[in-house]
């Protein structure tokens, strides 16, 4: 292909057609043959989807030779003849073309080029050698003999990038193809060339001096770079420019799941193209001109693999549906050819619900649990409200059902209502009021005994469109009550259980509070009539696997009632419930199948009815032919049976054998009951045989045709030890028999002789042999079996095969419990079931005890292990101890049974030690103790024993705060802290006294908490205060109660109105720095709130003045605006840019936002000290700054090396000597 991209492909010739054939891939290719040196192929082909044929024509050419030589000194002109390059590779540009030769071990080159071409021939030897020539010649017939010479250059590195740096052109890129980079310089006529490699760089050697690289194609524009290639300069980066590609992407809810949007919602959002390619990212938002009406957006994306990113909208930021992708692919791919890409996605139907919660006072329903329930399938979503009562959300798009409930001053209140999630309300603000339930109770009997039906659930349902519920099932006496919003309903049952089924027709109910809401209903009691249609293959008179009869039409009848048609299941099962105490008659009808006819009587518990279908005889027929060079079988000789397979219990047919003159004709005939049976027909004194499979409809009957073939004969002899190794065979046991099986499904049962022995003709393949007897010896039932294969071949006769039968071990015992110590007497349970007694030492009494293993096995000597598990999250804090009566305890135990041993072992002794009261966790079910005997090849029999603990019921709470503040118009949500103390599940009921509550203030919140065992959780109180500013202080008192009815101290919540108390505690620069004049410098001011609440966005404004009454202030000041929580302060820092700022004395004066706050409640004027008085100001001397490192320094030296030269002068000035001195 052209650029070098694909390997060659050689055509084929047709000597017929004289013609050439060859398979492409689409794209450009290069045609090139050369016929001679004067005739010359060279085309440029454009490859597509179909196939064609053309007629190409050879171009005039001639031979071009020439010598690659060198020289390491790049400015002499002289050729050495002894320098030349050999076996360097050349390479020729001409047109579109390109060819490359080598040159031969004295440098030299031979081509064919066709004439009149203008050719750039190249040659760059590498980075290594770094040598390069190009020469540019004319092909002619007077040319002379092309002299290179090859000297020094420069390396070159390029990458190719995409519209920008660094984005780069590689085979990530879709589309992607090398490209020919193209160097060109005014210094000479040759054009370098290069192709890029699958990173998107190439290489290049160039003489030195000033080059423009560029790409060739015609798929982009290619940008230029100008280089000055010397030793500074090796890399090069082209940027090229294709067309951008249009992504068509469509964003929508989609309502069927299916990514169709014809069928959905189209919206706009804001979406994102993640680049995957460290490409560029492109960021869609709302306003974006790419959208183009709703839905649907046509971004033009440059080349890059991407992923369409949606962030997920936010129903608290005022988004109106929801964002979640759930169907369309996200990533796609753009190539360097500008198309379209299509892409669909499909949004999670979501649509913004804004719902507040009020009582029927008006009061808010703050962390209020409301549950949603979708009309269509069920669907639950439970959502809490906030302070205000408020839920805020994405509802799935559809029908829900909204409930919740609460109690207001003992009153229950609540509220169900219908709602629809869609665009019509998602601007809503859906008001939604509790108001008084009415309760509502029943009475359940039954009608065929008259008593309470007890554990039953009746379903109700709202005339109202309101949806359906359960109520809590019913209790001894058939009694059950639930609290209902007023409104039309209606009540029903439909239970079934154990074969029974009790139904209450549609009861229609008026619910209005303050009536009479109780109601007697009695349930019609239906009984299951279950059964089985079945064929009886196996002869047993009961319906096994496989025998049950599909798709059976039955017809019920009954004297009162109409005819009820139904059709047996796919295992010939049918159920039908009818009422008790009924006679039914049963009427079946199957094709193949004799009718049956019978009466039941139904009594007011199930009944199962088994219908026997008995299949008539049908008429089959077959032909064996024989081709082993016989001309005919005497009748005699033939010996053909008809054989059930095994599974189906019929006696053998002998069938009718068609005979001509005492010469059997190869037809048979018979007739039977539809089934698997094998026709088995042999030649004992030729040694033929042959046997099939027939399947015998229960319509057509059945043909098969086979042809006799040579077999080989077979002895079978049967052995089985009995208990005292005396050697047997199953000749000895009554009805014994072998299972042969030849493969294709021809299985079936061989009677044996009393020998146990057999003697067979089969056919030539693999036959298994297997069976299974149980024999009584010591008077236990043993069972035993065996299994063989062996290969029968034509013409042979097989060894004697003895077929083996093993004893299978059993190692079955039964365990119960005789007796157990300790425990609580009062509870009634069972020697397995006991509930454990507490003890002085903060523990439990350890309980024993006794097991029985009765020996079920028939192996002489069993070694038993026993080990065992307790359930539970605390039961590796219990220990279990096993005692075999050697009156020793261990964590397990052995002990020996056997039929030469003893059958009984009653000595088997388990202690349980509980854990402490402070870890043992109390169960409604107990602690399930599971004992393990198990033998060492793996059989295993457990026990279970149940020990239960007693619930300890404990409560301990948290400290409280000495006081809590509420804002006016504000709230709060105080936390009792709270352990259930105690070791099982518990409820905790709150109680409120709320007497002191002032007016205009209000309380809510859960009243009952239920957690396990040793578990600390945390109970809100919502306190809500007026909007109001006055003082007010109270108690709130809150007594916590147990499931038992145990009562705890009570609580007390201190509340009081409060407000921030804020005060600027002290200032300080950052780090300790001074002001510069021209600089900047931070402070840091901490603030404290002394209040009981918190003060949120406290503004804190800084102003640098002239004045310490800041009459004159600056241009420079800051604000910084923090929360700061009650009891506790906060650093607010602020910085100051003092570039306008000159060397002088100022004030830094700091001040809060008291008008929000109040002026009473702020002290922003005494945080710093001056001469023993508490000021809101602090004086700050703007200083000049140092010597900046940028100024220029140089003239020091100077000035030092002058001031020494000085000094010397004068230390060596001539002075006159004194008088006397030596010199």
């Amino acid at each position: 292909q052209k650029n070098g991209s694909g390997t060659p492909v050689t055509p084929v010739f047709n000597n017929m057609t004289n013609e050439y054939y060859v398979e492409l891939t689409p794209g450009t290719w290069i045609l090139n043959y050369t016929l001679s040196e004067t005739e010359q192929l060279w085309e440029e082909i454009e490859v597509g989807d179909d196939d064609f044929s053309s007629v190409y024509e050879f171009y005039t050419s001639q031979v071009v030779t020439g010598t690659l030589y060198y020289n390491e000194n790049i400015d002499e002109n002289l050729v050495d003849e002894n320098k030349t390059l050999e076996f360097v590779p050349i390479v020729f540009y001409w047109d579109d073309f390109s060819t490359t030769v080598e040159t031969s071990s004295n440098g030299t080159f031979s081509l064919v080029l066709p004439q009149g071409t203008l050719v750039d021939a190249v040659t760059q030897l590498g980075t290594n050698l770094k040598l390069v020539n190009g020469t540019q010649f004319t092909v002619n017939s007077d040319m002379e003999d092309i002299v290179m010479v090859a000297r020094p250059g420069q390396s070159i590195t390029g990458i190719i990038s995409i519209n920008r740096a660094d984005n780069y052109y590689n085979s990530n890129v879709g589309g992607w193809e090398s490209a020919t980079v193209v160097a060109e310089s005014l210094d000479y006529d040759v054009k370098w060339r290069a192709q890029t490699n699958d990173g998107g760089t190439f290489e290049m050697v160039l003489p030195k001096g000033n080059w423009e690289f560029s790409v060739i194609s015609e798929d982009f524009t290619s940008g230029t770079n100008t280089t000055n290639v010397d030793n500074n300069n090796d890399t090069v980066e082209i940027i090229i420019y294709p067309v951008d590609s249009i992504l068509s992407v469509d964003f929508f809810l989609d309502n069927s799941g299916d990514n169709n949007i014809s069928n959905g919602t189209p919206v706009n959002y804001d979406f994102t193209l993640i680049s995957l390619i460290n490409g560029l990212d492109y960021q869609i938002d709302i306003d974006n001109s790419s959208w183009d009406g709703t839905g649907h957006a046509d971004v033009s994306v440059e080349p890059g693999i991407y992923r369409i990113s949606v962030e997920i909208s936010d129903v608290n930021q005022g988004d109106l549906f929801g964002t979640r992708i759930m169907t369309g692919d996200v990533d796609f791919q753009v190539g360097m050819d500008s198309s379209t890409i299509q892409r669909s996605i499909g949004f999670d139907p979501e649509w913004r619900v804004s719902m507040t919660f009020t009582n029927e006072s008006g009061g808010p329903l703050s962390e209020q649990l409301v549950r949603l329930t979708n009309v269509e399938n069920g669907w639950i979503l439970s959502r809490t409200t906030d302070i205000n009562g408020s839920v805020v959300d994405f509802i799935a798009q559809g029908d829900w059902i909204v409930t919740t409930e609460t109690v207001n001053d003992g009153v229950k209140e609540g509220l169900r209502t219908l709602i629809t999630s869609s665009s019509d309300i998602t601007s809503e603000e859906l008001q939604m009021s509790t108001t008084q339930l009415s309760e509502v109770s029943f009475t359940l009997t039954e009608d065929d005994s008259g008593s309470a039906l007890s554990g039953i659930s009746l379903s109700l349902e709202s005339a109202d469109g309101l949806g359906a519920f359960s109520i809590e099932a019913t209790n001894s006496t058939g009694f059950a009550s639930n609290d209902l919003v007023t409104g039309n309903w209606v009540v029903s049952l439909n239970y079934t259980e154990d074969g029974k089924r009790w139904i209450v027709d549609d009861y229609s109910l008026a619910v209005v509070p303050g009536s009479d809401n109780h109601y007697n209903l009695t349930a019609n009691l239906f009984v299951a009539l279950t059964g089985n249609v079945f064929w009886d293959l196996n002869d047993n008179n009961a319906s096994n696997i496989g025998e049950g009869i599909s798709e059976v039409n039955m017809e019920f009848s009954n004297d009162l009632l109409p005819l009820i048609p139904i059709d047996s299941d796919d295992n010939g099962d049918w159920e039908l419930f009818v009422p008790a105490n009924t006679i039914w008659s049963i009427n079946t009808s199957y094709d193949g199948f004799e009718n049956v006819q019978e009466s039941v009587s139904v009594s007011n518990v199930s009944n199962e009815v088994l219908l026997e279908l008995t299949a008539g005889l049908v008429d089959v027929s077959g032909n064996i032919s024989y081709d082993l060079g016989i001309s005919s079988i005497p009748l005699e000789d033939i010996i053909v049976s008809i054989i059930p397979t095994a599974g189906l219990v019929r006696e053998a047919v002998e069938p009718v054998l068609n005979s001509s003159d005492g010469v059997w004709s190869g037809e048979w005939s018979a007739q039977l009951e539809p089934g698997l049976w094998i026709v088995s027909a042999s030649v004992p004194n030729q040694d033929l045989v042959i046997m099939g499979l027939l399947d015998v409809d229960v319509v057509d009957g059945g043909t098969l045709e086979m042809e006799l073939t040579r077999g080989g004969l077979l002895d079978v002899t049967t052995e089985w030890l009995d208990y005292d190794g005396i050697s047997r065979n199953i000749g000895e046991i009554n009805d014994s028999n072998v299972v042969i099986d030849i493969g294709f499904g021809m299985k079936w049962i061989q009677v044996v002789d009393e020998t146990g022995t057999l003697s067979l003709l089969l056919p030539n393949g693999n036959v298994q042999f297997s069976g299974d007897f149980d024999v009584e010896q010591r008077g236990i039932s043993m069972e035993y079996m065996a299994g063989l294969g062996v290969d029968i071949y034509s013409g042979q006769e097989s060894p004697i095969l003895n077929l083996l039968y093993n004893r299978i071990s059993n190692h079955d015992i039964s365990i119960q419990t005789l007796n157990l110590t300790s425990g609580d007497d009062s509870y009634v349970g069972s020697m397995s079931d006991v509930n454990l007694v507490e003890n002085e030492t903060d523990g439990f009494v350890p309980v024993e005890f006794t097991l029985e293993v009765e020996y079920l096995g028939h192996e002489s000597y069993d070694l038993y292990t026993v080990g065992g598990a307790i359930s539970g999250s605390d039961g590796s804090d219990w220990t279990l101890e096993f005692n075999n009566g050697s009156g020793d305890w261990n964590t397990s135990t052995q002990f020996e049974v056997g039929l030469d041993n003893s059958l009984m072992f009653n000595d088997l002794n388990i202690r349980v030690t509980p854990a402490n009261q402070s870890v043992a966790h109390s169960f409604d079910d107990g602690h399930m103790v599971t004992i393990i005997v198990s033998t060492q090849d793996g059989y295993q029999e457990t026990h279970e024993l149940i020990v239960r603990v007693p619930q300890i019921h404990g409560f301990v709470s948290n400290p409280m705060e000495e006081v809590y503040g509420v804002a006016p118009g504000e709230l709060i949500i105080i936390p009792i802290e709270f352990t259930n103390s105690g070791n099982g599940d518990d409820k905790f009921e709150f109680g409120f006294d709320d007497s002191e509550l002032p007016d205009g203030w209000s309380r809510t919140g859960p009243t009952s908490h239920t957690l396990g065992g040793f578990v600390s959780t945390t109970h809100s109180v919502t306190v809500v205060a007026p909007d109001v500013d006055n003082d007010e202080q109270f108690t709130i008192y809150v007594t916590p109660t147990d499931k038992a009815g145990n009562t705890y101290e009570n609580i007390e919540i201190n509340i009081m109105s409060s407000h921030p108390i804020l005060k600027i505690e002290n200032v300080q620069s950052r780090g300790g720095g001074e002001p510069v004049a021209g600089g900047q410098i931070t402070y840091v001011a901490t603030v404290s709130n002394d209040g009981l609440v918190d003060a949120e966005q406290v503004e804190l404004v800084a102003t640098l003045c002239n004045d310490v009454a800041c009459n004159n202030p600056t241009s420079v000041s800051a604000l910084t605006i923090l929360d700061v929580s009650a009891q506790s302060e906060t650093l607010f820092s602020f910085l100051f840019d003092l570039s306008d700022i000159t060397t002088a004395p100022y004030y830094l004066v700091l001040e809060i936002n008291s008008s929000v706050f109040g002026e009473e409640n702020v002290d922003d004027s005494n945080w710093n000290e001056v001469d023993g008085i508490m000021i809101g100001s602090k004086n700050v001397d703007v200083r000049s700054p140092a010597v900046s490192d940028d100024e220029s320094t140089d003239w020091i030296p100077y000035l030092l090396i002058a001031g020494l030269v000085i000094i010397v002068l004068y230390l060596t000035k001539s002075k006159s000597r004194r008088p006397g001195a030596p010199f």
